[in-house]
């Protein structure tokens, strides 16, 4: 009876107090119910800081051009980036730093010696057709600096693929001389292998075969190929070598990378799960060489298996940037851990069957714009199940 009396003497408002703490508790608010001192800005701007260093080994190794290059490029996203914004009649963003960010990796997987048109165009294309068409910031479907690569690569296909750098006037770091030429590296293995391939094929072998790739087996033939025709690894890991503008210092984008891994903008796994896919298929898919042995006059086309470098096809080319900068991207890639590995796997099967077997010497934006069509059903098929809920 005391506790009855009690309750029914306790003050009103210590009752009105209790209810609406009991309420309370069956509210919710609406996502996201997790809040961190970060926004699109300072992540855009991160990137463009930590592309900076890789930018600048660009610019030594290739000269004042690469620097022109890089301007023309940022100045075109920009301007793109507000007049399209302008005439959809939204708000002008550019100071979130996204416009640069495509700007400087569309520059970075281009040549320097490309025709300045060719950077305009294709820094246009990324901003005004695979961004904003799509509705902007967040709503692409591909990595917009890819896009803009695929399209020039296209639309000017010998100026993208014939024009390069050249080698000779490339300070390196090892002391080292590169290949005496003004193509990557990856096209001078690739236009090595295809020699081999066509002189035995038509039958034209030249009196002194030490000037030529071709050994006496298949095998020889693979090994002088590698020789002479693969870069010193401290050159590609430095940046020193000829190939597009950013995309030669693996040394400094996997700095930037693991920054943007420190900042927790990016998850480490994707990127590992491309390196460790293009390393072994590197090592494992086979090559189709020809070869010819003058003592007994015999010659053959053969494959050779388990006999590629894995570590050359690492710092050759875009793997690096593809898999730390492009990759990764938040809008572009899945949202899950399993997903995300999926992505990762498809990117380095796809980058080195192209590499090997495809028309071009060169396969990560083509494999990462690939993978980008195919996010929506890996997040799909991927996606957690929601609690309590059945099969």
């Amino acid at each position: 009876m005391a506790e009855e009396a009690k309750t029914v003497t306790e003050p009103p408002k210590a009752v009105s107090e209790k209810k609406a703490e009991e309420t309370k508790l069956y509210k919710m608010s609406a996502s996201p119910h997790i809040h961190k001192k970060i926004s699109i800005p300072v992540i855009m701007w991160t990137v463009a800081i930590t592309l900076i260093p890789a930018g600048l080994v660009g610019i030594y190794a290739h000269g004042i051009k690469a620097l022109w290059v890089i301007l023309i490029s940022v100045a075109s996203a920009i301007a793109a980036e507000y007049i399209c914004q302008k005439m959809r009649g939204v708000k002008i963003t550019l100071s979130d730093g996204s416009a640069v960010v495509t700007g400087l990796l569309f520059a970075y997987v281009i040549s320097c010696e490309t025709y300045w048109y060719v950077v305009v165009f294709g820094a246009v294309f990324s901003i005004a057709i695979a961004k904003q068409a799509f509705g902007g910031l967040g709503l692409n479907i591909w990595n917009p600096a890819l896009a803009g690569r695929a399209f020039v690569l296209a639309s000017f296909g010998f100026i993208m693929t014939a024009v390069w750098p050249n080698s000779a006037e490339i300070p390196t770091i090892s002391g080292m001389p590169l290949p005496m030429s003004g193509a990557t590296p990856l096209k001078c293995i690739r236009a090595s292998v295809n020699a081999s391939v066509v002189m035995v094929a038509e039958k034209k072998f030249p009196e002194n075969l030490q000037q030529t790739m071709l050994g006496s087996t298949a095998t020889e033939t693979w090994s002088k190929i590698k020789t002479k025709e693969t870069t010193n690894y401290l050159d590609l890991f430095v940046g020193t070598r000829s190939g597009s503008l950013g995309e030669t210092s693996a040394l400094f984008l996997l700095l930037g990378g693991l920054v943007l891994v420190w900042r927790g903008y990016i998850k480490w796994y994707l990127p590992f799960t491309i390196f460790a896919t293009i390393a072994l298929l590197a090592w494992i898919l086979p090559v189709r060489v020809g070869w010819y042995n003058p003592a007994t006059n015999a010659s053959g086309i053969e494959w050779v298996w388990f006999a590629g470098d894995p570590l050359f096809h690492l710092l050759a080319g875009g793997c690096v940037i593809g898999a730390v900068y492009m990759a990764t991207d938040m809008v572009t890639s899945p949202i899950t851990k399993s997903g995300k590995i999926i992505f990762g796997i498809g990117i380095g099967i796809l980058t080195m069957v192209i590499r090997l077997y495809g028309g071009y010497p060169e396969g990560v934006s083509y494999a990462i714009l690939i993978m980008n069509t195919t996010v929506p059903l890996i997040d799909r098929y991927t996606k957690p199940k929601v609690f309590g809920a059945r099969k």
